[in-house]
């Protein structure tokens, strides 16, 4: 158990880019423009609109949109 703490705690600590997961938000969702994607409205407080998280849920047709744009690169490209 110690041993999987530690490597947990490594993982965590350590700024290396192979277990980074920053920046990622899944296809439903999108930067919060309220507070540019920080979570942050000041610095005490968290941004209203997407709860600290700093990401907010695209609108049935935005996400659409995206989907269709993807399938059209892709298309294009093959």
């Amino acid at each position: 158990m110690n041993k999987i703490l530690s490597t947990l705690k490594h993982i965590l600590t350590n700024n290396s880019t192979k277990h980074r997961v920053d920046n990622y938000s899944p296809q439903t969702h999108k930067k919060c423009e309220s507070c540019d994607g920080t979570g942050f409205e000041d610095v005490f407080f968290d941004c209203e609109s997407c709860e600290g998280s700093g990401i907010v849920k695209k609108s049935y047709e935005e996400y659409v949109n995206s989907l269709e744009m993807k399938y059209s690169d892709t298309k294009s490209s093959a």
